[in-house]
């Protein structure tokens, strides 16, 4: 890693947590910033953004609990039927 590298410049759960955030939102696909239209990303509204921000402060404090995915879901109503 370089010392430009933004996680090495975060001291904080929150720098951490929104360093993390922009890194999970450009996995997904998604774009941040407001009112850009940049290609091959959907734009984010802000439920997306303040959700996708509280659940990465969780996981910078270890407090993160794992939610359902789709697949987890599928499985449990294979079980249940």
């Amino acid at each position: 890693m370089s010392n430009n590298d933004p996680f090495r410049q975060a001291t904080t759960a929150e720098q951490v947590a929104f360093v993390l955030m922009k890194l999970v939102a450009r996995n997904e696909g998604r774009s941040l910033d407001h009112g850009t239209s940049i290609e091959g990303y959907e734009p984010s509204n802000r439920e997306y953004i303040l959700d996708l921000y509280a659940d990465c402060l969780e996981a910078t404090r270890g407090d993160r609990h794992r939610h359902a995915t789709p697949a987890s879901i599928s499985r449990r109503s294979l079980l249940s039927s």
